[in-house]
């Protein structure tokens, strides 16, 4: 790992951010047969990823809402965390929605994907190409997991997105702070064939987008609520049931952001993550 490029980072500029957003967009239509090949490879390895779906992140930014200034920086009121690594299964949204978050919060940004390396490359490519063509420097790069776990000193925090098991193990290895995003982990209870044809369903878009499921099926509901909160809040979990007292005794005692009741949870099913989480705010008090 390049330690350099951690160290080097352009005074945050507003304009020029909205001036790379849209060379981004500029920048995926110009290589689109080079990122198309890309997806293709990755496509053949098991990864689902749609061209349209990255370029949709990346136009939604281009109106963003600014949550932070160089006024801010100056003063030293609000700023970036400094150096984030980004450990998550590979697929490309996540690492096109955290890179243009980085960008927007003052942050150098590392990726360390499971898969779908073909196309993080190329997208990583597109960033710094667009960056470079305006003269903009901010970190974006990609890397092997064990040089994040060789090289912990270099980074602020880590962001590890997905199965809380795959966390939970990231966790004894990685010594500095880490903020936890669950995303693309289902936790499912199941009790009722009645259901079936839905649950079917689930493990199709799951096994298409490279998702991550548990299924608690004819198990005591307590024991599968227990199992479901071990180690952190789940983001969505599902019961599938016609016990209504099972299915009040899941809301109200399972630990989860999203919870279906009898319902596909997959009907627009996003990756979300709280930009905010990225800056620190500081309280200077003096004399």
């Amino acid at each position: 790992m390049d330690r350099k490029i951690l160290l080097e980072k352009d005074i945050y500029n507003n304009i020029k951010i909205k001036e790379l957003i849209n060379n981004i967009l500029k920048n995926i239509e110009v290589n689109k047969n080079i990122l198309q090949e890309a997806i293709k490879r990755d496509t053949e390895n098991g990864n689902a990823i749609e061209l349209n779906k990255i370029k949709d992140i990346v136009k939604k930014y281009t109106n963003y809402k600014e949550i932070l200034t160089a006024e801010d920086i100056k003063s030293q009121r609000v700023d970036g965390i400094g150096n984030i690594a980004v450990v998550y299964s590979g697929t490309p949204d996540i690492m096109v929605d955290m890179a243009i978050k980085a960008i927007i919060t003052n942050n150098n940004i590392v990726f360390f994907p499971n898969l779908a390396w073909a196309t993080t490359e190329c997208m990583t490519t597109i960033f710094n190409e667009s960056m470079k063509s305006i003269k903009y420097k901010v970190c974006i790069a990609n890397e092997e997991i064990e040089e994040l776990y060789k090289n912990q000193e270099l980074f602020d925090v880590a962001v590890f997105i997905g199965d809380k098991y795959e966390y939970y193990k990231f966790k004894q290895k990685f010594k500095k702070d880490i903020i936890y995003n669950s995303y693309g982990s289902i936790q499912i209870y199941s009790d009722n064939d009645y259901f079936e044809n839905i649950l079917k369903q689930i493990d199709e878009y799951v096994y298409n987008n490279n998702l991550v499921s548990f299924y608690y099926e004819n198990e005591n509901i307590e024991e599968a609520i227990k199992k479901i909160n071990e180690i952190a809040i789940t983001d969505t979990v599902a019961i599938f049931t016609k016990n209504s007292k099972k299915a009040i005794e899941f809301i109200k005692n399972v630990k989860a952001n999203k919870i279906f009741v009898n319902k596909y949870p997959f009907e627009n099913y996003e990756f979300e993550f709280d930009e905010k989480k990225l800056l620190i705010k500081k309280q200077i008090i003096t004399e």
